[in-house]
């Protein structure tokens, strides 16, 4: 379903070009990636489109009975109006000051979450390289990360490059490259590193230097998303190998684990087996199968959570090298607000991010162009799951 996706996006492409678009996008198509990929859709029905709908707007209305907050994130939906909605929220970040961010990958758009649950546009939508983020134009928002300045910092993967939007919203590119730009994180010590395609990179003004990954065992690692404790290791989502029938796009590697690699450049794989799959609850991360591991993010004790997007589940790995799962009971869909986490049921999950110690935000959809999509939060001290914006929410600007 993806890959047609992306055909028509291609297709559209030759029929109506936004202007200084097609010289920094071409050589990214066929759009071979991103992933929430490997859907297992349900065969096409008139009582499964029927159960979709009541699905849909069932969660809608508990949301708006609900009228609870995260934090300082109401969930606030209202009426879809024309055009803009959020169908497929990829990266999260959170700024100093507690604002939540989004990027939504196929409407190449990254919101701003206002503290009365509308989501406004701060970058996408325009048909410039650079300039006022607005009025430029990016392709495929994949990752979203704050430096230190207060700039947001974006993984276009479409687009491959990384944009910088600084405070006064103005858009400039950081660095443009031939391979798909998945994750990004900073290290402690300073330089921004990122995820290309086949490799993992420190970004340095004019070059890379790439992290060595030639150590980990078959099969071949396909970096995705990354991050930094607060001790400086480096940590790779390990994505899960994809088959695809379209001429020119191979099949890419991929073991479903996740990789660590030390300030010294030593390298070990602290979870998954390099097979695909669901266990190990309660035991080593080393021995447990995860299947499509995305966004990583750490609390300030130092336990790791993740997103195990093909399980639709968010996993933690605690300092002991102990794997539990925190939210998602593996059934698809998406319910399970103002409840316990391990009860409900999540989409296919991408970004993840924690916010003041205590809210671990991620990003999950239902699938396909039209989806339904969300941006949810944990409590990690009461377990209660919410959502915070979705397909529903208003779009200001």
């Amino acid at each position: 379903m993806d890959e047609l996706i992306h055909a028509t996006i291609h297709d559209a492409l030759d029929v109506q070009e936004p202007a200084g678009l097609r010289s920094r996008v071409l050589r990214a198509v066929p759009m071979d990636r991103p992933r929430r990929r490997q859907w297992r859709l349900p065969r096409v029905s008139g009582q499964w489109a029927a159960g979709l709908a009541a699905i849909v707007v069932t969660a809608a209305l508990l949301i708006a009975l609900a009228g609870t907050r995260i934090g300082s994130h109401p969930a606030a939906p209202g009426p879809v109006g024309p055009g803009l909605r959020l169908t497929n929220p990829s990266g999260i970040a959170v700024a100093p000051d507690g604002t939540v961010y989004v990027a939504d990958y196929n409407h190449s758009r990254v919101y701003r979450v206002r503290s009365d649950g509308a989501l406004v546009v701060v970058a996408g939508g325009g048909s410039l390289a650079e300039g006022p983020g607005t009025q430029s134009n990016i392709f495929g928002p994949m990752a979203l990360q704050f430096d230190s300045d207060g700039n947001l910092l974006i993984a276009e993967n479409a687009g491959t490059s990384i944009g910088r939007l600084d405070p006064n919203g103005n858009l400039t590119t950081v660095y443009s490259s031939f391979g798909r730009v998945w994750g990004l994180a900073i290290s402690p010590s300073g330089p921004l590193y990122a995820s290309l395609g086949d490799r993992v990179a420190a970004i340095l003004p004019g070059t890379q230097s790439p992290v060595d990954l030639s150590s980990v065992a078959g099969p071949v690692v396909w970096p995705g998303y990354i991050a930094f404790d607060a001790r400086g290791n480096l940590y790779v989502a390990d994505l899960a190998p994809v088959k695809t029938s379209i001429q020119l796009t191979p099949p890419a590697p991929g073991g479903c684990r996740i990789i660590r690699v030390a300030p010294d450049n030593s390298v070990s794989v602290i979870a998954g087996t390099g097979q695909c799959g669901y266990s190990g609850d309660g035991g080593p991360a080393v021995n447990a199968k995860l299947d499509d591991p995305n966004g990583i993010a750490f609390d300030p004790a130092g336990n790791l959570y993740f997103a195990d997007s093909n399980n639709e589940r968010i996993r933690k790995i605690d300092t002991r090298g102990v794997i539990t799962t925190v939210a998602g009971n593996g059934a698809g869909g998406h319910s399970g607000d103002n409840g316990p986490a391990l009860n409900a049921r999540l989409g296919q999950l991408s970004g993840v991010h924690i916010a003041n110690g205590r809210y671990l935000y991620f990003a999950e959809d239902i699938g396909g162009m039209n989806s339904y999509g969300a941006v949810r939060v944990v409590d990690l001290r009461t377990g209660i799951i919410r959502t915070v914006v979705d397909s529903y929410s208003r779009v200001v600007s």
